[in-house]
This record gives structure tokens, sequence and C-alpha cells, in this order.
């Protein structure tokens, strides 16, 4: 909800839900027809939204729980990982109770937790990999047409 409106926030470009029904809405003011229809089939499980884009198979997505880490628990992600694919090192660093990534000669990009051991940055898709001691030990980015870009946690 924005200003008493539904809307969608897709990659960054928030449109607003018109109600064609209580569950079928439709988006205004996209580039293209653009249907949504949420449901619940069975009680027992989580909500479901279909989206219908114009010319394209519809697409059905499950609602989930997004999670709220506490500090101790960012702070398990706090650190410098280098990918070898992009000769880089960035770092991962706890500012605020949020955490943020930080490159060289960009600006930093603040990860907002989803799913666990999962956070949004930006268009980015940031997962990170725990080794057999349940550990941070890296984690990988995908962007796009950019997959599995991976970044090992120094020290590891």
């Amino acid at each position: 909800m924005q200003d008493g409106k539904l809307v969608a926030d897709v990659s960054g470009q928030i449109f607003q839900l018109a109600p064609l029904s209580e569950t079928h809405f439709r988006a205004v003011g996209g580039p293209v027809k653009v249907g949504v229809n949420f449901q619940r089939p069975d009680p027992h499980k989580p909500a479901v939204m279909s989206i219908d884009v114009e010319d394209q198979q519809p697409v059905t997505l499950e609602a989930i729980e997004i999670v709220t880490p506490t500090s101790t628990q960012l702070a398990e992600y706090v650190g410098d990982y280098y990918s070898d694919e992009l000769q880089a090192t960035y770092k991962i660093i706890s500012e605020g109770g949020k955490l943020m990534l930080k490159r060289k000669n960009a600006p930093m990009l603040p990860l907002s937790p989803t799913l666990k051991d999962q956070f949004a940055a930006g268009p980015a898709n940031v997962s990170f990999i725990r080794n057999a001691l349940n550990r941070v030990s890296g984690f990988t980015v995908n962007a796009g047409r950019v997959t599995n870009i991976r970044f090992v946690r120094n020290g590891h």
C-alpha cells in the first residue's frame, strides 16, 4: 500500500494496481497490459498471485514471509568477500542495524532481507552460502542476465 493505493514494485518501477474485483487487479500506467489475480486455493497454504503480462505465459508466485534478522544474525554476514571472476573484493558492513554492500568506487547498496540468507540489493539478489559448520562462507549475486557470480569470504 502506498498513499492508500495498492501498488506493485517491479525492479524499482512502481505501478498502481486498479481493482477489477476483490481479487483481480490491473496495472495502471505500465508499458504493457498486466493483470494480477490473488487467490488462496488452500487455507492451510500461503496465498498465490498470478501475473498475466500481455502476450506471455502467466506466472504464479506464492506468498512468502519476509525475514527480519536480529542485529546478532546480521553480524554473521559482515566481512570481506572476493570474486575470482570479477577480480574484486566486496565488503559487507553493518550500519545503523542494516547491512550495506560496499564496492570500490561505487555507492554503498543497502541489503534488504527477503528470505533466510537472502537479500535484495537494488536490482540484484544476494544469496549467502554457509559451510558445514553453518558459518557464512560466501555469497552469490544474481542480477538479470548476470547470474551466480560467486564471492568467497576472506579467511574461508
